[in-house]
């Protein structure tokens, strides 16, 4: 089963919505940034979270996220 923390393309960490002039594609464009990162929950889900710019970048700076 695939789960999504927040279906609106919403920061899983802040809370800022993602530009409404972008497509999930767009998204991860030089100009927006931003990043999909999934996991395997404790009951075996997939979890998609969206992340800004920001966002991932301090959770990639804890290296938990992609390279």
């Amino acid at each position: 089963m695939l789960t999504r923390s927040r279906p609106d393309r919403s920061c899983v960490d802040c809370g800022c919505s993602a530009p409404a002039d972008a497509s999930e594609y767009t998204l991860f464009s030089k100009k927006y940034g931003w990043r999909l990162t999934r996991e395997i929950s404790a009951t075996g889900e997939l979890v998609l979270e969206w992340r800004c710019p920001g966002c991932f970048a301090k959770v990639r700076s804890k290296g938990e996220g992609d390279p």
